[in-house]
């Protein structure tokens, strides 16, 4: 019998959808908000949940190890990848060091929440669905 393998990619990409909604919600309806790196904290662990939920739906079982590594390193390319669009956009006035000092400390954080969160909250969340679905 064949395993249907779960597609992480496909599920990483609730990640950008979040953090964009979440962007957009802050800079149109909340904009006198600033959550700062909470805001970071709460992007990730609402795509995780998400991501938990549809994972349990479909599959009814934790992630693996490898399915924690996969997702961790395309949550991790998905926020380089954002933090950096976003930094390029307000750099008019930083030089070439400064620009690298700030996208490398942004993405230090970001890493230590995004791998705190996959492998610590990640089998909470889905050990929370998998009672509710059991």
């Amino acid at each position: 019998m064949d395993k249907v393998s779960p597609k992480i990619f496909a599920y990483s990409l609730v990640l950008p959808i979040v953090w964009f909604s979440a962007g957009y919600l802050m800079l149109y309806v909340l904009s006198g908000v600033e959550l700062g790196i909470l805001a970071t904290v709460l992007v990730v662990y609402i795509s995780l949940s998400a991501i938990c939920w549809l994972f349990i739906k479909k599959f009814n079982r934790d992630f693996n190890r490898s399915e924690k590594i996969r997702l961790t390193i395309y949550f991790l390319i998905w926020s380089f990848i954002i933090r950096l669009v976003s930094i390029y956009g307000v750099s008019e006035n930083m030089t070439a060091n400064a620009l690298l000092i700030a996208i490398s400390i942004v993405f230090t954080i970001d890493c230590i929440i995004i791998i705190s969160t996959v492998f610590s909250a990640s089998k909470r969340i889905n050990g929370f669905f998998l009672r509710k679905n059991a």
